[in-house]
């Protein structure tokens, strides 16, 4: 049975039994997996999943069923289910089934696997292994080679006339080369991403992560201290990523968001501009309409420091006095109702990183952090992080530092940045969209070394 016709079928039994309303949410996701070690794929996996929500208004009350079967006879069970959930339900506090917005249509014809994809992400781990091996004689073996392929379909379509569809696809990679140089190993990663695997392009990355892996050779701690700091995108990525949900109204609906109430205030320096844009051409994934079917569009958190907005669903816009900024999401088609961000990232500025590590003068240069699961709160914004990177010095990269930790707090951060460059980079795709961020200078973080 086909989705359109299983819709129809459960359209006409819930107006059979009363309902006042319904909405159904249904996912599909296909993923491919391919990975190599000493010249041979020696991990593959395939997977793909699919399941429709039923959201059911009857009494006042809302039910809930999820099924992942489609035919005639799953549509009756899957309405019967949901009005015995709505009968058995304690909880008056329901989300709205809304109606369209007036003019916006989004359909896809479905999802489509690339041709020959596991022959393209094969191709992909063996060419990139291959050129870290043969880069430099001191890459003594590759932790990590690997590629994938995910694509999905989600369809929201309810009584209120609301009927949307839509798809995202991606590729990414990882490789991870390691060096042994005078008893000591040394690894870095480089993860790279593209819209499908024909544009991903894994062994240029390889050659980029042999270089960094080789200049951390050598490396040792710096002093501690507190220094003026230059975040790669890829670490301003991961801070903003860790502590994307103080801007989310559900956060501050819970209380676990500084930001609640403070629109309209400087939370930032103002150099710093925050942006959320599901449409942004530097990210892969683009979302045109959120989990309750608002059409989505780009704004700005902060702007030039000042906070413009949370991030909103329906819901949580209600509860807060705001307008929704259509970035309501759902983790899965059974999932609660949430906000997420679609492409978050801070605006980058027009010159470069090496102008504004002139700028910056003396300092540190970080490149990547470790512990952000443990080392990070992101509540109160705390981080204390395992670091590495290079030392700053006459404005210019200078020796690799190793073995450090990097403390602070985000909210200081955002109001300690001195300014940003213009090497907007996103990391790989996730959830709704993706973090991106260029390099951005802080005035100064804690750093213990030696």
């Amino acid at each position: 049975m086909t989705f359109d016709a299983f819709k129809e079928e459960v359209a006409r039994r819930a107006e059979e039994a009363g309902a006042e309303a319904f909405e159904l949410y249904s996912v599909r996701n296909k993923t491919m997996e391919v990975a190599a070690h000493e010249g041979e794929v020696d991990t593959f996996s395939s997977d793909q999943d699919f399941a429709v929500n039923l959201r059911l208004l009857a009494g006042g009350r809302m039910g809930y069923a999820t099924t992942q079967v489609l035919s005639s006879e799953e549509a009756s069970w899957l309405v019967e289910s949901a009005l015995d959930s709505a009968r058995a339900t304690q909880n008056a506090d329901i989300d709205e089934i809304c109606a369209p917005a007036e003019g916006f249509a989004a359909q896809t014809d479905g999802l489509s696997e690339p041709e020959a994809l596991y022959s393209q992400l094969q191709r992909q781990v063996l060419t990139a292994e291959r050129a870290c091996l043969a880069a430099d004689r001191r890459i003594a073996s590759v932790s990590d080679a690997q590629a994938a392929w995910g694509g999905g379909t989600r369809a929201i379509y309810n009584s209120r006339g609301l009927d949307l569809s839509d798809e995202t696809c991606y590729a990414v990679g990882v490789i991870g080369p390691t060096a042994k140089e005078g008893g000591r190993s040394y690894n870095e990663y480089e993860v790279t991403a593209a819209p499908d695997p024909s544009a991903l392009d894994l062994p240029s990355a390889a050659q980029k992560a042999v270089e960094v892996t080789l200049s951390f050779i050598g490396s040792e701690p710096a002093d501690t201290g507190r220094y003026a700091v230059a975040l790669a995108p890829e670490v301003a990525c991961d801070l903003l990523g860790t502590f994307s949900g103080v801007f989310s109204g559900l956060s501050a609906v819970k209380g676990l968001s500084l930001l609640k109430g403070r629109e309209g205030e400087a939370v930032a320096a103002p150099a710093l501009t925050l942006r959320d844009d599901p449409f942004c051409m530097e990210a892969i994934l683009h979302r045109r309409f959120d989990d309750q079917g608002v059409p989505t569009f780009g704004k700005d958190l902060i702007e030039k420091g000042v906070l413009k907005t949370l991030l909103h669903n329906r819901k949580t816009a209600a509860l807060l006095g705001a307008e929704t900024t259509a970035n309501a999401y759902k983790a899965g088609a059974s999932a609660p109702l949430g906000v997420t961000p679609t492409n978050l990232y801070f605006t980058p500025s027009d010159r470069s990183r090496v102008q504004l590590l002139k700028e910056m003068g003396e300092g540190v240069f970080i490149t990547n952090v470790k512990g952000l699961h443990a080392g990070a709160n992101p509540t109160t914004g705390d981080f204390s992080l395992e670091a590495k990177g290079y030392l700053v010095t006459g404005g210019q990269l200078g020796r690799p530092v190793s073995g450090i930790t990097v403390a602070g707090n985000f909210y200081q951060l955002l109001k300690d940045v001195r300014g940003l460059a213009d090497d907007l980079a996103f990391d790989a795709p996730g959830a709704a969209g993706q973090i991106g961020s260029p390099t951005v200078w802080v005035d100064g973080l804690s750093v213990s070394g030696r």
